[in-house]
């Protein structure tokens, strides 16, 4: 391929880029990742409202990858970032992969190890999300639970989780 061909293609994608860049979507999806610390991005005015799902997508495909490295993360921990919140199937599934800590597949090219990362970090910091598991007690188990965590003064569950850090 001709040298000058390469710097006319390259140059073309620039200028596309530049477009897409200064796109109100782009605009806006950076502007609140920004407002909001997930993201720095030096030439974006940091924005407060809430966005849309779709717009953030259609930025982390064409523009910053790292929206979509964020976005399942988000989408967990600060769901009312959105507008709406209906999901793709392909988000649905990532979102229900971490949710379980199943970390093997990929989100639209981005490994899910490094969408689990941020999910301590958005949010309220150091905290995952609950798993949440039932389990049907007897009455006398119930019972027994109740007295417990009122000996002890403090909440049933603390009761369990205290019950499972001493069995190990």
């Amino acid at each position: 391929m001709n040298p000058n061909d390469i710097i006319k293609k390259a140059k073309a994608r620039a200028k596309k880029y530049e477009i897409l860049k200064r796109d109100p979507r782009t605009q806006k999806v950076l502007g609140k990742f920004k407002h909001e610390g997930w993201l720095i991005a030096p030439h974006i005015r940091a924005n407060h409202c809430r966005i849309f799902l779709k717009d953030a997508l259609w930025v982390g495909e064409l523009i910053e990858p790292r929206v979509l490295e964020l976005l399942p993360a988000i989408i967990i921990k600060c769901p009312k970032t959105f507008y709406n919140t209906d999901l793709p199937d392909d988000l649905n599934t990532v979102i229900r992969n971490l949710k379980k800590g199943n970390l093997d597949d990929k989100f639209r090219g981005i490994p899910l190890r490094d969408c689990y990362q941020w999910i301590k970090r958005i949010g309220q910091t150091g905290k995952y999300p609950s798993v949440l598991k039932t389990y049907r007690f007897s009455k006398e188990d119930l019972e027994l639970l109740k007295s417990l965590a009122q000996k002890r003064q403090s909440s049933e569950i603390q009761v369990i989780r205290d019950a499972l850090r001493k069995l190990i």
